[in-house]
Order: structure tokens, then C-alpha cells, then sequence
């Protein structure tokens, strides 16, 4: 069963580039950089804060 990034609803691949929350959700690399500097540093999925 193929992941998909939760931010932008796309697959996420092998070959795209993917990082970790620190809950372990799996995002692009470009779309969780824009949703902490835009939107939140919660994770969309399950509201874990992002700790620096």
C-alpha cells in the first residue's frame, strides 16, 4: 500500500524526498517546511508539537 503525504495528497515515492515528524508521520521534505512556516508547527496528523 503506497504512503502519501499529508499536506499535499500526493505519493510518496522512493525517489521523492520525505522527512519524519517527530511522531514519526511522513511528509515531503518541501511541503512540512511550508506547513511549519505557514501554518503550524503541529502535525497535521495527529497535533504532536514540533520541538526545536
Amino acid at each position: 500500500m503506497p504512503a502519501y503525504c499529508k499536506i499535499c495528497d500526493c505519493e510518496l515515492t522512493k525517489d521523492s524526498i520525505a522527512t519524519s515528524w517527530q511522531c514519526s508521520h511522513t511528509f515531503h521534505k518541501l511541503c512540512l517546511n511550508e506547513w511549519i512556516k505557514l501554518e503550524s508547527r503541529f502535525c497535521p496528523i495527529c497535533g504532536t508539537e514540533m520541538r526545536e
